[in-house]
């Protein structure tokens, strides 16, 4: 019997599972803490915190029946060095409206060790802890504070209450920080009369608990849940990443009514959500509005002989006539004869107003929820609507499948949205609803460069560049130009031959019918030059210029946005006395598995050379695991790209 103990205890204590070291109390400081010199797990990290942890529970207030949450936050951060002073700037956001959210009961404190190795304590005074405001259109106050005396080595501690008056979702956990964390831990206390789902995302083991606790006589009883991770790294954003929800550990909150809460599993909460939506003011209704203003243009637009031209024309009615007022959601909060005579209007009254015409000329079309990508990829586990962020239209028409985003500029219906490509959307339908790969196999990034140009016997060159940008290419130039941003071929063009002169700048194809730009661009300069001797980049006109992939290791998924295509054809006439004397050597390489690809030949014929340049990439997502074999295709594909063309005066 001793034996069995003795075995089951030494487990015990190897198995973090079964036995977690305590989180110490707040204000319980130990001269093990303030003596550290570095996070063990992150040696690098110039601040880290000792504890961050969070309980949310429930209030419920008897005489204005309105439920609260209440978030009680306490973190205690250790400071290593000077570059870490950052870490102790805090702000806490809280919604401005006060009456719906607050935040109390702050407290901060510094502790310090003095010359004889005595822990020193102190505390910041209310006049320390500022309130201010953000200066956004939906402005945001904050609580926020810092510690003059701070040196390093010292450790901050400080905790507050958050209230939210009748919310309706709860922030998800993330136990990751830009800096490392040695405890990460969320605690929910939910009331029975309340339905929260929590789900764990994470990588990392994470140590689960669960307790109920009875209240008799009273009016409900608790069920606590806490989640607590270690020794979790710092998060950082990389290169290409999908987005930071969709790469960070956390854990997620569903909060949905009662009748949601009663479903048996994931697809019956969906079908709840499908048929409240369906019957909402905010979003089924608005699909069966009447639009007087536009009786006559849809009777006009029914009567074409191919749906696509329907289509395209309610497309680009509501795109040229509403403004998107940035606001990205599902449901409408104006009407959408509202939004049609305000010429204005969220993302969903512009959608839904989309689908209403859509119907009314006899199109076959449907809703479908989808998360942009920032706002992450929704997981079809997690059956809540809290994961969306958007409503799109899905199209239907002769088999073909098309998801459409009325504030998409500058393309046509049949490109799918950029931000919800390779990602998942819930089609709501009360016939047809479920989730849909919203995908498209095609290469959907494309620019095809075509250039003429002259040297003549002193080195100077010109020409004409003429670019096709296909797709989302095509768009992208098109915002930058809208965002007065640097044209993106006078860039890279710049990049390569700082006293390059763009002479002329002529875009050809810009309806948004035409999922193609034409820009010719004319040029001149002085080629760089040693002596006898012209240095000509084959890549000049390449707008892949920076190898993004510069680190050993890599944590997150690879994300391109899409498939890409980069095609390049220079030809160049010298003068009788320009001579080739050395040229790159001919390139074909490919990943191990052929999804990436980059050949370039060079031909050179009487006084002329031509230098053809195609890259092409199959897959737009490429998970983690692959780095390396990505990382050796890009660091050669950047090695060519600084190999030059030696030219000579005779």
């Amino acid at each position: 019997m001793h034996y069995f103990l003795l075995i089951y205890l030494l487990i015990s204590l190897m198995n973090p599972a079964f036995a977690q070291e305590a989180i110490p109390e707040f204000g319980k400081i130990t001269l093990g803490e303030l003596t550290m010199k570095e996070c063990a797990f992150e040696k690098s990290a110039s601040a880290m915190n000792l504890i961050n942890q969070e309980k949310i529970s429930f209030k419920h207030n008897d005489f204005t029946n309105v439920i609260s949450i209440v978030f009680e936050r306490s973190v205690r951060l250790k400071i290593f060095n000077k570059l870490g002073f950052s870490a102790a700037e805090i702000k806490i956001p809280f919604i401005s409206n006060s009456s719906y959210s607050s935040v109390t009961d702050v407290q901060a404190y510094l502790y310090s060790l003095d010359s004889t190795g005595k822990i020193l304590k102190e505390k910041l005074t209310s006049k320390e802890i500022l309130k201010g405001s953000t200066k956004e259109k939906e402005a945001e106050d904050y609580i926020s504070f810092t510690f003059p005396n701070l040196q390093p080595g010292d450790i901050i501690e400080y905790k507050y209450t958050r209230t939210e008056k009748d919310p309706f979702s709860i922030v998800p956990w993330f136990f990751q920080d830009g800096i490392p964390t040695a405890v990460s831990k969320i605690t929910a206390v939910v009331p029975t009369y309340r339905k929260v789902t929590c789900y764990v995302l994470a990588t990392q083991p994470v140590s689960k608990d669960s307790s109920y606790r009875k209240y008799e006589g009273g009016l409900h009883d608790d069920v606590t849940q806490s989640f607590t991770m270690r020794d979790i790294h710092s998060f950082h954003i990389e290169p290409l990443m999908t987005s930071i929800k969709d790469n960070i550990q956390r854990v997620e909150f569903s909060m949905p009514g009662f009748i949601y809460g009663q479903a048996k599993d994931g697809p019956q909460k969906m079908r709840f959500y499908t048929y409240d939506l369906l019957d909402a003011w905010s979003f089924g209704f608005q699909m069966k509005r009447r639009i007087p203003d536009l009786d006559h243009y849809i009777d006009s637009v029914r009567q074409f002989n191919r749906k696509s031209e329907t289509i395209e024309a309610i497309y680009q009615l509501v795109k040229k006539n509403i403004e998107w007022n940035g606001e990205q959601s599902f449901f409408c909060d104006d009407s959408v004869d509202g939004c049609w005579k305000t010429k204005t209007g969220s993302s969903a009254e512009m959608n839904i107003l989309f689908l209403n015409l859509l119907r009314k000329a006899g199109i076959k079309c449907n809703p479908i929820l989808v998360s942009t990508h920032n706002n992450g990829s929704p997981d079809m586990d997690f059956a809540d609507i809290s994961q969306f962020n958007g409503v799109d239209a899905l199209v239907v028409d002769s088999g073909s499948r098309w998801v459409v985003d009325c504030t998409q500029k500058d393309l046509s219906f049949r490109v799918p949205p950029y931000n919800v490509l390779n990602s998942f959307g819930f089609i709501i339908d009360h016939d047809q609803m479920g989730w849909m790969l919203i995908m498209d196999h095609r290469v959907l990034m494309k620019t095809e460069i075509d250039v003429d140009a002259e040297m003549d016997s002193i080195g100077n060159v010109k020409g004409v560049t003429k670019t096709t940008y296909i797709n989302y290419a095509k768009s992208d130039v098109l915002h930058d130009q809208r965002e007065k941003k640097v044209k993106p071929m006078q860039a890279a063009l710049s990049d390569h031959i700082p006293d390059l002169i763009v002479d002329t700048l002529v875009s050809e194809h810009i309806n948004d019918d035409d999922d193609s730009l034409v820009q010719k661009l004319y040029f001149h300069y002085k080629s760089p030059a040693t002596g006898n001797f012209y240095f000509l980049n084959p890549q000049l006109f390449s707008v892949l210029s920076k190898n993004p992939f510069v680190e050993n290791v890599r944590y997150s998924d690879i994300d391109f946005g899409s498939s890409q295509s980069f095609t390049s054809e220079i030809r160049i006439k010298m003068a009788m006395n320009i001579s080739v004397e050395g040229l790159p050597k001919d390139v074909a390489l490919y990943k191990n598995d052929s999804t990436v690809s980059f050949v370039r030949t060079f031909v050179t014929e009487k006084n002329t050379l031509l230098v053809r340049s195609h890259f092409v990439m199959k897959n737009a997502i490429f998970i983690k695991e692959d780095y390396q074999d990505i990382k050796k295709f890009f660091d050669k594909f950047y090695s060519f790209m600084s190999e030059e063309i030696i030219l000579k005066r005779n």
